[in-house]
């Protein structure tokens, strides 16, 4: 596997000279940017020099000097590699004119012959990984107010003046103390997710640039050295009053994919801030509380969401003839009742005939859950007992009760809400994609 390194440095909009280093492949950068493709194994890294001691830059600078001629492979002791890195700036600080105590920051990337990088850390410069779509901080600040967050009481590091709130405590060349130098393997393997990438940054951008805003500017559709400039001017535009230096390692296999990753036309620095401004408005549409929504009764969200296709009719039972509305009856259902029929008093024939109906038709409910519908004489079926037919009725209705009990038990509209949801959602999925492909573009 190869390696595509971008690092770009300044000194700012305020400061007049340049504390910050960066090292590509071998070789130190004071202003402007430099990329590299390598192979493994290889180092870069990023170093600050402390502005509140003299000589920071000269101190950034034998710092990555003497980092430059480590050859790192997977057997060698880099902890002792860096303590021997920072007795050396050390020593040059005490026999140098006006150099005494110059200290550094120290973050760098390093490779062994088998693709297994590390993450190695003195000071504040920060190291993330974006995988994803997402970016994770690896490195852990040596500042005070990390040190008082991690060893003090709860909320304490709230109270710290903020003149030393971002004092380090470790460094490169420190005549107080040695440094502890932080040695993070990485938790998976360097390029094993398509967009994964490593940020080298030191506190000029990270103290003024967000995880989130690193996020919008790592997601543009734009080789990596337009990225990284645009993420340094966004840093700068946010008030940075620091230099700035960021460095991104994107590991590549093919040809194809490094001519994706790259470019040699240099356009116009992209503005994260005014991106980031135009995408407010979607805040509104990919942010919904689903909660809230479903614990709405469904009566409310009916009101507000298309209807849902209505329930197939029953079959139809029996012509049964209207029968007086009762007390027993209205409380299963309504029955309209029409004016009574007068009808002529049967015969002792007909009354036998009905008789003999009544006990075929008891006998065909027996034999099936739904009677056939029988098929009387016309002046027969206004002759029918009326005691029999509320008691069909009555049955019938409780029938109905209890299918309505059971559909409800096994959550019908418990389905129907949450297809009312899934019907809005998928509205606005759609129409925070068709915003996010004209503001990006379509990847």
């Amino acid at each position: 596997m190869n390696y595509y390194i971008y690092g770009y440095t300044s000194k700012g909009d305020v400061r007049s000279e340049n504390e910050d280093r960066i090292l590509i492949d071998g070789r130190i950068k004071s202003d402007g940017s430099r990329y590299s493709i390598v192979s493994a194994p290889f180092i870069t890294a990023v170093c600050d020099g402390v502005g509140g001691e003299k000589a920071g830059e000269l101190a950034a600078q034998t710092c990555l000097e003497e980092l430059a001629k480590v050859q790192y492979r997977s057997g060698v002791d880099i902890k002792g590699a860096v303590n021997d890195i920072h007795r050396k700036v050390k020593k040059s600080g005490v026999i140098g004119q006006g150099t005494l105590n110059m200290q550094t920051t120290l973050c760098a990337l390093a490779v062994d012959e088998n693709g297994e990088a590390v993450c190695i850390n003195v000071g504040d410069s920060r190291m993330y990984r974006y995988v994803n779509a997402a970016i994770r901080q690896i490195s852990t600040d040596q500042s005070y107010r990390q040190f008082v967050y991690e060893h003090g009481s709860e909320g304490e590091e709230e109270h710290i003046d903020p003149k030393l709130q971002n004092a380090i405590v470790s460094s490169i060349g420190s005549l107080s103390n040695d440094p502890e130098i932080e040695v993070v393997q990485l938790v998976t393997r360097f390029g094993k997710e398509p967009d994964d990438m490593i940020l080298i940054v030191s506190d000029g951008i990270s103290d003024f640039v967000s995880e989130q805003q690193l996020e919008i500017g790592m997601g543009l559709d734009l080789p990596i050295g337009q990225k990284l400039e645009a993420i340094a001017q966004l840093a700068v535009d946010n008030g940075s009053q620091d230099n700035i230096s960021i460095i991104g390692i994107k590991p590549y296999i093919t040809k194809q994919e490094l001519e994706a990753i790259t470019s040699d036309k240099k356009g116009e620095t992209v503005n994260i801030q005014k991106l980031i401004a135009e995408t407010d408005e979607l805040g509104d549409i990919l942010t919904f509380d689903l909660d809230e929504i479903l614990s709405k009764p469904l009566e409310e969200l009916i009101d507000h969401q298309p209807q849902p296709m209505p329930k197939p009719k029953p079959k139809a039972e029996p012509k049964k003839e209207p029968i007086p509305h009762s007390e027993s009856a209205a409380k299963t259902e309504t029955i309209t009742q029409p004016e009574p029929v007068k009808v002529p008093e049967p015969t002792d024939t007909q009354q036998s005939a009905v008789q003999n109906k009544e006990e075929e038709t008891m006998t065909a409910h027996n034999e099936s859950e739904k009677p056939q519908q029988t098929n009387l004489p016309d002046e027969l079926v206004q002759t029918q007992d009326i005691g029999e037919q509320f008691k069909q009725q009555l049955t019938q209705a409780q029938e109905n009760v209890n299918n309505t009990e059971q559909t409800e038990q096994k959550g019908e509209k418990k389905k129907i809400d949450f297809s009312l949801h899934t019907i809005e959602l998928t509205h606005q999925s759609a129409s925070s994609l068709a915003r996010l492909e004209k503001l990006f573009g379509k990847k």
